[in-house]
């Protein structure tokens, strides 16, 4: 078994700080063992994240903190982020759906297409951890019994779940 590969990045919500945040991501997923193609998905999925936090948790505030930590293993890569800012609801959480007029929700529903697992979590005090996770493709050196359940024939199956401090889990989506 293979050591897992544990970075942690502190940034500030300053946009140009998202090219630091893009190469982490990216050498993170290199460590993993991903493509260069997903490694380039998984940066693009963080940058949408922390996008996301400078957008509407710091309503474009540029010094306030966000903290990021990568796991990258065997198995694929999880990578955590934290904020201290506004809290989304859970409507703005939801992906947008096709044929609709609602603004946003697109960036929520290209995390759900990179990713595998997306959760956010509110119930902190302050802000709010949102956990992406991708497994690698079985056949690239994972072991299958090491394989989430959702890898099985064709395209994995993302779950978004959020998670409320006075709600507990609030949904839990397979899409």
């Amino acid at each position: 078994m293979t050591r897992a590969h544990r970075i942690d990045l502190s940034v500030s919500s300053d946009p140009r700080e998202m090219t630091v945040v893009r190469a982490v991501a990216a050498k993170a997923g290199s460590l993993a063992g991903f493509s260069e193609r997903d490694q380039s998905m998984i940066a693009l999925a963080v940058d949408e994240a922390c996008t996301n936090i400078i957008k509407y948790s710091y309503q474009g505030a540029t010094a306030q903190p966000i903290r990021l930590r990568f796991v990258a293993g065997e198995t694929g890569i999880e990578v955590l982020v934290r904020d201290w800012g506004r809290k989304p609801s859970p409507e703005v959480l939801r992906p947008k759906r096709a044929g609709t007029t609602r603004c946003g929700g697109l960036g929520i529903h290209m995390l759900l297409e990179i990713m595998d697992t997306v959760v956010y979590d509110t119930s902190p005090r302050e802000g709010t951890r949102l956990t992406l996770i991708k497994s690698l493709p079985a056949g690239n050196g994972s072991s299958a019994a090491a394989a989430p359940a959702t890898a099985t024939a064709g395209k994995r199956k993302p779950v978004t779940v959020i998670i409320d401090r006075k709600k507990g889990i609030q949904e839990t989506r397979f899409v």
